[in-house]
């Protein structure tokens, strides 16, 4: 799944060539596959992009703001508003994978490739992912 192989990137994916890359697929390809599961690509990227630091975070205790590489704190600010993330949030309120699934405005919470995925970590994921 390619959203999988775009959270084990080394590096944030702030490009579409970016995520096309780690997922060893053509830009056109990348795109194509969004458009059949019904995401705009750039939501898509952008998903990826915060879902991967999320997991990280969860996983290192790094703050999620700090594993995205935006160019200033409005573009940073937008990103996680969009993403249902809002502001940084204290570290007493850490948030988890279960919540950033849920609450994420960038893909549609209905959507079939959400769903799935979310089941995925509801499953295979340790508690405190949750």
């Amino acid at each position: 799944m390619l959203v999988l192989k775009g959270c084990g990137a080394p590096n944030d994916l702030n490009t579409l060539e970016d995520w096309a890359e780690v997922g060893a697929l053509s830009y056109t390809a990348l795109r194509q596959v969004c458009v059949m599961v019904n995401v705009r690509p750039y939501h898509a990227r952008d998903f990826v992009r915060v879902f991967r630091a999320v997991l990280r975070a969860a996983t290192d205790g790094s703050p999620v703001e700090s594993l995205l590489n935006v160019a200033d704190s409005r573009t940073l600010g937008a990103l996680l508003k969009k993403s249902g993330i809002g502001r940084v949030r204290s570290e007493r309120q850490r948030l988890t994978v279960d919540e950033f699934l849920r609450n994420q405005r960038l893909v549609p919470p209905e959507n079939f490739a959400v769903r799935l995925l979310y089941n995925m970590v509801a499953r295979y994921t340790p508690k405190n992912f949750r």
